[in-house]
């Protein structure tokens, strides 16, 4: 080796190492890498990664329609003890198409639990979950991988610790990320939070340009469950009438309606609507469009839990 290429690579190493043990030092005291630009999956990675058993019979899986709107204690009290919510903020079809391949082998299942509303169907997938995923195994085991993998500086590093802390303490915003012993959030978001947030009377165009392509995703992973002789729940949730009104065209939420059921039925699964709930004609329980706060959430897993208990015997 020639004396400029030795002085070169001891000039590389000597930037790189510091920055090395740096980066492991940060992991030693909890500044942990970014897995995905999300903080509600990256703490749900965490919390799952904590339960000493994996298994669940019955796994819920899904946007934050299925983390915030599925009451865990009804679950457990009525259909199975052994149950887990996997779901998080934001996901698409395509997102939980990918989350129930590659966590079916793990926490083998018999059935699977989605709540899910329009919001699901609206954008593609988060490619930075699908980068997660596909991550070879021995990688996602050692976590200090992801500072390269996904850099950021330590600002944006010490920003998500910060702000996770937070959600996890946060009880009355929507952003709460204060599990429940089974992985969900029920929502207590206050009137201040309400009417500050944006989120009430937010207007989602529906359809979008990616509403068939993930219809299309639906399909697959039914498909995929039923192959694997694994039970699908599909509940569609209430949707504020404010937010139905917006919409003018009735027929738009009929045709999602009935696209997603069709896609059930057809590969064995079990379809619920509960839009027409009495219950939901106001808007006394919502948080927002889409979600509902926890009364609500109640109210809608009773419902729910009553077309799951002949599958399940406790």
């Amino acid at each position: 080796m020639s004396k400029k290429v030795l002085s070169l690579f001891l000039s590389i190493a000597a930037i790189l190492v510091p920055v090395v043990i740096l980066y492991l030092a940060l992991a030693s005291v909890s500044f942990e890498p970014l897995m995905t630009n999300s903080v509600s999956f990256d703490a749900k990675l965490k919390n799952f990664d904590e339960r000493k058993d994996k298994h669940a019979d019955l796994l819920a899986i899904g946007s934050s329609m299925t983390l915030n709107n599925l009451d865990s204690k009804v679950i457990t009290d009525s259909v199975t003890q052994s149950y887990y919510n996997l779901a998080s903020w934001g996901l698409q079809m395509d997102d939980i198409k990918k989350m129930i391949e590659y966590y079916i082998p793990i926490v083998k299942p018999s059935a699977v639990l989605i709540a899910s509303s329009t919001r699901d169907f609206e954008a593609m997938g988060n490619e930075t979950v699908k980068n997660y995923i596909n991550t070879p195994e021995c990688l996602k085991n050692f976590k200090p991988y992801f500072y390269y993998e996904n850099f950021n500086p330590l600002l944006s590093i010490a920003a998500r610790k910060k702000e996770l802390i937070a959600d996890r303490k946060m009880t009355d915003n929507y952003s709460s990320l204060a599990y429940d012993n089974n992985g969900g959030v029920l929502l207590n978001v206050s009137p201040a939070n309400i009417a500050s947030g944006g989120r009430w009377e937010a207007k989602f165009p529906f359809p979008t340009k990616f509403t068939e392509h993930q219809y299309k995703v639906l399909d697959s992973l039914a498909a995929f469950l039923n192959k694997q002789n694994i039970k699908l729940f599909f509940i569609q949730q209430p949707i504020r009438k404010a937010y139905q009104a917006f919409l003018k065209d009735p027929s738009i939420l009929k045709h999602h309606f009935a696209a997603t059921e069709g896609i059930i039925k057809k590969n064995n699964g079990v379809y619920l609507n509960l839009i027409d709930m009495p219950e939901f004609a106001t808007d006394k329980y919502f948080a927002d469009q889409h979600h509902l706060m926890a009364a609500g959430a109640t109210i809608a897993t009773k419902k729910t839990v009553g077309v799951m208990k002949e599958y399940f015997k406790k």
